[in-house]
């Protein structure tokens, strides 16, 4: 590429592969961090649904202790008994404590399934801006490598490199080598 038009072309093609795969590198962190933000809201969503399964569980077990407190009265009631007295008594309320102790259980399952959830989806979405940041950061340095090589290859070459270039006229078809210096000198006149 001895020429400023060949020069000039192949710092076009390589300016033009520099900005393209700048482009490429911030699109695909943008990409990124839309990706995460889907999984951080699927996360969440099956969080919350896991969580609601486990509210609920613990509802049914304290109505099941609803319903077996209500027939030992009734039992209790029937057999002419004082209320929570005898063994029978005993064994019922230490039922009720073991059905109370896994509905507690089953709610704070829930409430610690809500708080993973939150915590794994804010991840998510921390690793999304991240990946977008580091598209941003790369499609820079991509193009400073990029434009820093054009300017340390072929710049001198068009603008003043002080070297020797081969010209043709176009009028006359006729080939010949120019001096920097002699590009200066015609530049400079008004």
């Amino acid at each position: 590429m001895s020429d400023p038009v060949s020069a000039a072309i192949g710092m076009g093609l390589m300016g033009y592969g520099t900005v393209s795969s700048a482009i490429a590198q911030n699109q695909a962190g943008k990409d990124e961090e839309e990706y995460r933000k889907a999984e951080a809201a699927l996360i969440e969503a099956e969080g919350e649904t896991e969580a609601r399964a486990y509210g609920e569980q613990a509802g049914l077990t304290r109505e099941e202790k609803a319903r077996l407190a209500a027939r030992r009265n009734v039992l209790q009631s029937k057999a002419g008994l004082l209320a929570g007295v005898g063994s029978h008594g005993i064994v019922t309320k230490d039922s009720i404590a073991r059905i109370e102790k896994q509905a507690q259980a089953l709610q704070d399952r829930d409430w610690y399934t809500r708080q993973y959830s939150l915590y794994a989806a804010k991840i998510q979405r921390a690793a999304g801006k991240a990946a977008r940041r580091a598209g941003k950061l790369t499609a820079l340095g991509t193009l400073a490598t990029g434009f820093g090589s054009m300017a340390l290859m072929g710049l001198p070459k068009l603008f003043g490199g002080g070297g020797r270039y081969n010209l043709m006229n176009p009028k006359t078809g006729y080939t010949g080598t120019i001096k920097q210096s002699q590009i200066n000198t015609w530049l400079a006149k008004p």
